[in-house]
């Protein structure tokens, strides 16, 4: 869990994503909830489909941090082809 995500920046894989980066190009599955991600919950449920949301990012990103990092701040927006 990141309180408010991770250190570092992405585009320059620095701090935690350089971390991440390798981990994955390892073949590695890492899931990062935030603090405010967590406190939405409300059911078991809930969970499970934040978690599967976030796998399939994963696995349509592969190990591409960036592209992850960036639908899950909302930088992807209209017409940008990625998925929100």
């Amino acid at each position: 869990m990141a309180v408010a995500g991770i250190t570092g920046e992405p585009f320059d894989l620095t701090a935690a994503y350089s971390v991440l980066a390798r981990a994955l190009s390892e073949g590695r599955e890492i899931l990062i909830l935030t603090r405010s991600e967590i406190e939405k919950l409300a059911y078991t449920d809930e969970l499970v489909q934040l978690l599967e949301r976030k796998r399939a990012q994963l696995a349509v990103f592969g190990h591409n941090i960036t592209c992850t990092t960036m639908v899950e701040s909302g930088s992807a927006g209209p017409g940008s082809g990625r998925p929100r």
